[in-house]
């Protein structure tokens, strides 16, 4: 079954996006923070086996600009997207108030990353799938009617 929705509620769906790029901006930056990780590890131990005067410090260099800029990525990015997700979590909680169940399969969607079937499977409802995704849509709406509020 896929989620067909209205045009209001793929307005509302994209605003509940938003935060689901959160882990994606960080991931990338812990991959890189990971690589000058690496670097930095291979690098010491070769010069530590052939002696410091071979270049080995430039690439130790190197490999703390890496470390330093994915730590600062990552901080950067907590930084921005952190009043955002609060943001995004209000809002749930908003159309948790007014719909306690359309608001929990919100918040498992757009905020655990929940699959329909995941929702379903996890027994946190007690619905089959279709009433996932019923949820789903009712909290939309719900969600649309705040935006339009706002």
């Amino acid at each position: 079954m896929r989620l067909d929705l209205t045009r209001e509620q793929k307005i509302a769906d994209r605003y509940l996006r938003s935060y689901m790029m959160v882990p994606d901006r960080i991931g990338s930056h812990l991959s890189a923070l990971e690589r000058g990780v690496i670097m930095r590890d291979s690098t010491a131990a070769t010069a530590k086996v052939l002696g410091r005067g071979r270049g080995g410090g430039d690439k130790i260099s190197a490999a703390l600009a890496v470390i330093d800029e994915a730590e600062e990525g990552i901080l950067r990015e907590a930084k921005r997207f952190g009043s955002e997700f609060a943001e995004v979590e209000d809002f749930i909680s908003r159309v948790q108030r007014r719909d306690r169940l359309s608001g929990k399969a919100l918040r498992m969607a757009y905020i655990d990353g929940m699959s329909a079937d995941g929702i379903a499977d996890s027994g946190k409802l007690g619905c089959s799938r279709k009433t996932v995704y019923e949820l789903i849509r009712r909290g939309l709406d719900i969600s649309f009617d705040l935006l339009s509020e706002t």
